[in-house]
């Protein structure tokens, strides 16, 4: 089941019961109970229609508080701004898009708390998928497209496709796309024999590339890419270095990366609590 819209999570004041009704779905906000949803939504009707006020009241401070501390990492985060699927600046939006919404009512402040809260649980779902992910290639590797053969050095790389890739030529005999994508910097001459023109970039699919097992540094990159990118040949180590920006892209420097974890599970567990201490109406 898909979580509730804002509108279906809690419904008008029930004038003749003395409480505000909450219908089945906000189960959803509670999936890992026990009790069963009714006892979730029979907790939350108690601690709105009891205590309205300091609901309200606490779920403005909880706001405040995530908004301060999303604060806090904006200047670890400022080499992502361009990424708008980054998770710090999805989390940035979604308080955005929840404070232009909130209203001066207890219910208005549990459907903005539990927005967030949905939008961390999937995006610490996704960091936890995207960290057990296993890559064959690293950021500098040299490889060789097996359909295309052409070469080219592998800039960034995705646990699962970023795009819609089902219809793509070289993707035809490939039977399960579910799994890593590259971004390849290709040779130059290589393109132009087998597209005929020059190629900036390719997305490749993790199956369809090898290890290039000749000369490395032979590789045919126009210089203003290379600088651009950040790539430069090492001598020493007979392999093409990454700039530290596309490291912290790739995981390669885990720092930045861990600090969006850590930010992204802080939230969520500021707003499991809060959520938590409405079901029980111990908190809020």
């Amino acid at each position: 089941p898909t979580h509730p819209g804002p509108e279906s999570v809690i419904s008008s004041y029930n004038v003749e019961k003395g409480r505000y009704d909450v219908i089945d779905e906000l189960r959803y906000c509670f999936p890992d109970d026990q009790d069963g949803p009714r006892a979730n939504v029979a907790a939350v009707s108690r601690a709105i229609t009891d205590e309205e006020i300091r609901v309200r009241e606490g779920g403005l401070e909880l706001i405040e508080m995530i908004n301060a501390r999303v604060k806090e990492e904006l200047g670890h985060h400022m080499q992502f701004i361009g990424e708008f699927d980054h998770p710090y600046f999805k989390l940035q939006r979604t308080l955005e898009s929840v404070t232009s919404s909130l209203s001066p009512s207890a219910i208005s402040t549990v459907r903005c708390i539990n927005e967030i809260a949905i939008m961390t649980s999937d995006v610490t779902r996704a960091i936890a998928k995207s960290s057990k992910a296993e890559f064959k290639f690293r950021p500098g590797d040299v490889v060789l497209h097996k359909v295309f053969n052409f070469r080219g050095i592998v800039q960034t790389r995705d646990p699962l496709p970023r795009y819609d890739v089902s219809g793509w030529d070289g993707l035809k005999d490939v039977e399960n796309l579910e799994q890593p994508f590259y971004v390849v910097i290709p040779d130059q001459e290589d393109t132009k024999r087998v597209f005929g023109g020059g190629r900036i970039w390719r997305y490749v699919v993790e199956e369809n590339l090898v290890d290039y097992e000749g000369k490395k540094e032979d590789v045919s990159v126009e210089e203003q890419w290379l600088d651009h990118l950040g790539i430069s040949w090492n001598e020493h180590m007979k392999n093409w270095n990454v700039g530290s920006e596309m490291e912290i892209r790739n995981g390669v420097n885990s720092t930045v990366h861990s600090r969006t974890v850590a930010l992204i599970s802080d939230v969520d567990d500021m707003c499991q609590r809060w959520m938590e201490g409405l079901r029980t109406g111990d908190g809020g």
